[in-house]
This record gives structure tokens, C-alpha cells and sequence, in this order.
């Protein structure tokens, strides 16, 4: 049986990467293979990912003492591990470096956003060259959408494309899902910060409940902790403009409570900005029968939310533009059923974690034939 190392971290915090490693962990690899997880969790919560302070240095000190103790005595045939799209892969790349170093393990690169080739490409010539020198001992790259090959196809010598997957277990039943009542739940899910296009979100509600008083905004998440003038200008404009009765502040929310948030929602919105990847609250929100709207210009965003059959996409940043498609569904109850049964069977057709885990295990099958 060959052997696999996974270098990865999992939940808690939860966030999307985390939740996805979670999955591999317990899915049939473990049954292909003999596999060994290298945990490089920080378990403090999600405002310290990526920050380069004392603590997270030394635990990465620690974690290559650790790898190379691994590589030695566990002799992996394949190394699999997520790579970061910021300063956090000088990590990734000493990784790869001692994995080359210490072992003939065949190495596996993930990367699960869209913003590496910016990173690359803004990087000083120092940092450039390290991840050039580094990302060739990849043997495979792997991406989430064809739109992103280019990410990585200048770095790595061999980029696959595989979908994000998520096991998201929802007792799904259509005639409770859509008796709609007299009040419109829209939902949104993610850190409360200003790049999740929160603030977008509620200029937008400002100019619906003009026309509605019967719709309620249920915003699930912690707030960025590094981001606290944002939470002061998003409670001031809330205040200001009289939106708290609309708007109900959930928290984090996981496990069933989770299942229950999307199961009550009409319509998920996710008008986040820059450079996402594919964010499992999407595709989870699609598990659960909810018509979703998201911004144009995520990447490929169009290879998971079919705009006018699953979805509406808006245009990025313009809160107008997102008022007017939350009012077309509000003032739609059959156009968001079938937008909504659509999506669920697009998740059914490509986004269940075991065609995920199926694809994954054919690319190290390939590696180790």
C-alpha cells in the first residue's frame, strides 16, 4: 500500500480550507492508502491566519523539525499539502524544499484561491524567485476551475483541475423548502468584514425595505477581528438609516445549526470582492435549494453559479445593482423555487465531496502507477 502524507490543518477555526482538509481526512483515502496527517493547525481563532507573529513562527519552526522526522521514518510516496496565497508560503515552500531534500515522495500542490498569480506577480524579486524555485518540485498542481489554470501553469509542470466538494448532509424536503410565508429570509455567510462585501450588502438593504417591509437580513459570522473600524462604520450606517429591525446579527454557526440557517433561507446572498476561490458557503447554500446571488467578476464564478438557472450575478461593488436582484426574487416566489432546484441538483451532479474525493484520488493514482 502506498504511502501518503497530508500536510494540512483542520477546523477549529472553521473556514473553508480547514473544513475541506477535514473531508480528505476522513474520506476513503485512508482505506487507498497508509496515510499520515502532519497537523499544522494554529487552533486560536480565524484573525490569525496568515498573521506572521511570534506564536506562528515558532510553531512553523517546530512543524519542519517535525516533517523532517516524518519524511525520514514514515518514507511517504506522496505529499500532499495546501499551498497559501500570501506571505504564509515561505512555510509551503520550505515544506516542499525538505520534502525534495529527505525524501523521493512525489509532491502535490493545492492551491484553493484565485489570487496566487497576483501574489507571484507583486512579490519582490527575492520572494519571486523563491516561489519559482520551490513550486518546480511540484509534480502536480491542482486548482479549482479551468478559469484558474492559469494560477499556476508558469510554476507547476503538470496543473489539474478539480472542483471543490463538501458533504453537507441536509434532510431536503421540497414542499417544505418552498411553503413560503408572507416573510422573505435572506441570508449571508462568511467573516464580517468589508472584502465579504458586507457593507455592500447593507447599502442594498437601505434601498429594499423602501419598497419591503417584509424581508429579513439573517448575517452569519464572526467579525474580523484586524478589521474594527469596519464594524463601527457598518453599526453607524445600520443606526443611521434605521436598519436593525431588518437585519439579525446570527454569529458563527456550524453542525446543524448550519444545516437549519440555509434550510430557513429564501435567498443566499455572497457579494464578496477580489480574489475568491470556490467558497464552500456557495455550494453549501446550493445543497440546501437556495437561489444564489454573487458578483460577476469572482472567478469562475460561472462554472458554479449559472447566472438566471441557479443564480443572479450583479455587477461587483454596486449595491444598486445587488437590491435590484434580491427585490426580482423577492417579488419571484416560482423563479426562486426552480432557481433553486436547479442548484441543488448542479451541487448533486459535481460538487458532492465523493466525486471530489474520486477526483483526487485518481491524480495520486497517477502519480504512483
Amino acid at each position: 500500500m502506498n504511502k501518503l502524507l497530508v500536510i494540512c490543518a483542520v477546523p477549529p477555526p472553521f473556514h473553508g480550507v480547514a473544513v475541506y482538509n477535514s473531508y480528505i481526512l476522513k474520506s476513503k483515502l485512508n482505506r487507498k492508502f497508509n496515510l499520515y496527517h502532519l497537523d499544522i493547525s494554529d487552533h486560536r481563532n480565524i484573525n490569525n491566519l496568515g498573521k506572521m507573529d511570534l506564536i506562528n513562527i515558532f510553531s512553523g519552526i517546530k512543524q519542519f523539525f517535525r516533517l523532517i522526522g516524518v519524511l525520514i521514518f514514515f518514507k511517504p510516496d506522496l505529499a500532499y499539502l495546501d499551498i497559501s496565497q500570501n506571505r504564509a508560503y515561505l512555510r509551503d515552500g520550505f515544506f516542499i524544499l525538505l520534502i525534495k531534500m529527505f525524501s523521493n515522495s512525489k509532491i502535490i500542490a493545492h492551491l484553493h484561491g484565485s489570487y496566487f498569480k497576483q501574489f507571484y506577480n507583486s512579490s519582490n524579486i527575492i520572494l519571486k524567485s523563491f516561489i519559482k524555485n520551490t513550486l518546480r518540485f511540484a509534480n502536480t498542481g491542482i486548482v479549482l476551475s479551468s478559469s484558474l489554470r492559469f494560477t499556476l501553469d508558469s510554476l507547476v509542470k503538470n496543473v489539474k483541475v478539480l472542483n471543490n466538494g463538501i458533504d453537507f448532509p441536509v434532510d431536503f424536503k421540497e414542499e417544505e423548502k418552498y411553503s413560503y410565508n408572507n416573510r422573505i429570509n435572506v441570508s449571508f455567510l462568511s467573516i464580517l468584514c468589508e472584502k465579504k462585501g458586507l457593507f455592500v450588502l447593507i447599502q442594498a438593504i437601505e434601498i429594499i425595505i423602501k419598497k419591503y417591509s417584509n424581508i429579513k437580513f439573517h448575517l452569519a459570522g464572526d467579525w474580523a477581528q484586524r478589521h474594527k473600524s469596519f464594524r463601527k462604520k457598518a453599526e453607524d450606517y445600520i443606526c443611521e438609516h434605521n436598519l436593525s429591525e431588518y437585519i439579525n446579527f446570527v454569529g458563527a454557526v456550524s453542525g446543524h445549526k448550519k444545516e437549519d440557517f440555509f434550510y430557513n433561507t429564501d435567498i443566499f446572498v455572497f457579494p464578496a470582492y477580489g480574489f475568491e476561490g470556490q467558497p464552500l458557503v456557495i455550494l453549501e447554500a446550493m445543497a440546501a435549494g437556495c437561489p444564489v446571488i454573487i458578483t460577476d467578476k469572482i472567478a469562475h464564478t460561472s462554472e458554479t453559479v449559472i447566472d438566471n438557472k441557479t443564480g443572479v450575478l450583479f455587477e461587483e461593488k454596486n449595491h444598486a445593482d445587488l437590491a435590484e436582484a434580491i427585490i426580482f426574487l423577492s417579488e419571484n416566489p416560482e423563479i426562486r423555487k426552480e432557481m433553486g432546484i436547479e442548484g441543488r441538483k448542479r451541487f448533486l451532479e459535481n460538487f458532492m465531496i465523493e466525486k471530489n474525493i474520486n477526483g483526487l484520488m485518481e491524480i495520486f493514482k497517477e502519480l504512483v502507477m
